[in-house]
């Protein structure tokens, strides 16, 4: 990731975007957990073809357990998370 990305990612603009998104979406949209505390909710981008302009079919909210799947050293693990994460975003099954 270049400079562009982690001075996004600390901005005032992605904070306030990732936290509009998780209120609306306080859910894990993988697993369903509920009652997350709003702190433990990862708001994590699907793709980055629209980075600094995001829509919300481009963030999905994750919980702790199911953000650690998607960024796992393991393959296996992170291709299958992946794999979720778009089959539900293009089901629009969270929406």
């Amino acid at each position: 990731m270049d400079k562009r990305y982690y001075e996004y990612m600390d901005s005032m603009q992605w904070i306030e975007k990732s936290n509009s998104y998780k209120q609306k979406h306080p859910n894990c949209e993988i697993c369903g957990q509920s009652n997350i505390p709003f702190s433990w909710v990862h708001c994590h981008h699907i793709t980055y073809k629209n980075f600094m302009n995001e829509t919300d079919k481009d963030l999905i909210t994750l919980c702790k357990p199911c953000y650690s799947k998607v960024h796992s050293n393991n393959k296996e693990v992170k291709e299958k998370y992946a794999a979720t994460i778009l089959r539900i975003k293009k089901g629009g099954l969270f929406d």
